[in-house]
């Protein structure tokens, strides 16, 4: 399984996060202390094996009342899957 696209409406410290062009290799997020980095990674485990709601808000940065989503672009044994998450307003 290969993750070909990140998209992130909102989430956490993340708005309208687009990552379209990554490697198919190996990628490297890197970054100073809080600027978001385990948040991208728990949001994409999130959306891989889903979340608790104890877990969106602890980690996310997302108060319950805002809305938030995120997909992603999957290449797996030749075919492409989108997979993606949100909640409402309401949660």
């Amino acid at each position: 399984m290969k993750i070909t696209r990140i998209h992130v409406n909102q989430f956490g410290n993340w708005q309208d996060l687009n990552l379209a062009a990554l490697d198919p290799g190996i990628n490297v997020f890197y970054g100073p202390n809080e600027t978001g980095k385990s948040t991208l990674m728990r949001m994409i485990r999130g959306i891989l094996y889903g979340f608790q709601s104890d877990e969106l808000r602890e980690h996310s940065r997302v108060p319950d009342s805002v809305p938030w989503s995120a997909l992603l672009d999957i290449r797996h044994q030749g075919q492409f899957y989108e997979i993606q998450r949100q909640t409402t307003a309401n949660g």
